[in-house]
């Protein structure tokens, strides 16, 4: 049987085992129904640097050749995020290249973002979610064509 709580108090009270048994914390709060303000959307706000000719990720740090390789956002991300938004920017002078993301161990292809390559020569630029794992970091796939630019850039982030 549920009753109801006053969710602000209840949230007040187990607030402070956040930092000492965030394991406790979790199951209570799941247990309770609560939602704790910072479990939700971060906005990383607006970058620091001239997007997308600067980026978290360009071009030059990619390698094009069909692999899932690792990227890692642990120095933009903070530790408990498991979503990145990324905003992508890419363009290419053929048609027909996927830039894709998928969590970084997953092995099906199929559950991957993608960023394609409609019109050769125009930039496109989509949003992607992305689960990442503890470290936070992702996998990434370039298909080995002739790509003229890429940004990548972290938009914000769910805990």
């Amino acid at each position: 049987m549920k009753y109801k709580i006053d969710k602000k108090n209840i949230d007040a009270l187990i607030q402070p085992l956040k930092q000492d048994n965030p394991r406790l914390y979790e199951a209570l709060k799941q247990e309770l129904w609560i939602d704790v303000p910072d479990s939700g959307f971060v906005d990383r706000g607006d970058p620091e640097f001239p997007y997308p000719t600067q980026a978290d990720f360009l071009l030059a740090d990619l390698i094009s050749d069909y692999t899932w390789r690792d990227l890692n956002f642990g120095n933009v991300v903070p530790t408990g995020a498991t979503v990145i938004l990324l905003r992508v920017v890419v363009s290419a002078s053929s048609v027909g290249g996927t830039l894709a993301f998928r969590k970084n161990g997953n092995i099906y292809t199929g559950n991957a973002g993608k960023a394609l390559i409609y019109n050769a020569g125009t930039g496109t630029q989509v949003d992607i979610l992305v689960a990442c794992d503890v470290n936070r970091k992702v996998e990434y796939r370039l298909d080995n064509i002739t790509w003229t630019s890429i940004g990548i850039i972290v938009a914000g982030w769910w805990k």
